[in-house]
Order: structure tokens, then C-alpha cells, then sequence
């Protein structure tokens, strides 16, 4: 019971920054997604030790497992409007991949970074 407490407790504080992205979104009509705003400002709070990370761990852990479900509006959407990949389509397939391997690639050289980073500094 503790567990899911707790888990519901991260779950709250993930979207309590979710909806703080959202707002200020909408209030400074800034030109980035309200939850990408509010995914920044997560991870700056974990950076700089605001938020320690043992206060999302439970929750970002189960959000990531159950990250395909979170796809299920996407899929549906694309059977909805099947046009849209009739005129776009290829374009659409180009950017998905282009973004993906930017996304793998940047991945790679953080991790490589941070962990060398590591490497230096443990004694």
C-alpha cells in the first residue's frame, strides 16, 4: 500500500510540472509544447537538486513502462484521418527517422559523456 502511494505521489508531482509547462505556455504563447516547457523545467529542479530524484523515480519508472498504451491517441489519430499520410506521407516518414537518429545519436554522446565525467571524478 505504501508503494502505491507513493507511486501516486510521483505520478502527482510529474503533472503537477506537466501543467506548469502548460500554463505558461499558454500565458507567454511561448512556441514550444506546454509539456516539453514543463519537462525542462523537471529537469532543471532535478539538476539542481531542487527535486531529489527519488521523488519521480516510481513514477517516471512506470510511465516508461507503460510508455506504448501513451500511443494509443497517435494510432488512432493516423486511422482517422488517413489523408494526411496520402499527401504527407513520406515526408512525414523522413522526419520521424531523421528525428529518431538525431535522438539515438545525442543519446549515445551524453551517456558517453556523463559517464566519463563519472569515470574522472570517482576515486
Amino acid at each position: 500500500m505504501k508503494q502505491v502511494c507513493r507511486m501516486i505521489l510521483h505520478l502527482l508531482l510529474l503533472s503537477v510540472f506537466y501543467f506548469i509547462g502548460v500554463t505558461l505556455q499558454a500565458w507567454l504563447s511561448i512556441p514550444l509544447p506546454g509539456s516539453l516547457i514543463g519537462m525542462l523545467l523537471l529537469f532543471i529542479c532535478l539538476m539542481s537538486g531542487v527535486i531529489p530524484v527519488r521523488m519521480v523515480d516510481q513514477g517516471a519508472a512506470f510511465l516508461l513502462k507503460h510508455l506504448s498504451l501513451l500511443f494509443i491517441p497517435i494510432i488512432a489519430g493516423i486511422v482517422t484521418f488517413p489523408i494526411l499520410f496520402t499527401q504527407s506521407g513520406l515526408l512525414l516518414i523522413l522526419i520521424t527517422m531523421f528525428s529518431t537518429l538525431m535522438i539515438i545519436v545525442l543519446s549515445g554522446l551524453i551517456s558517453q559523456y556523463l559517464a566519463l565525467k563519472q569515470e574522472r571524478n570517482s576515486p
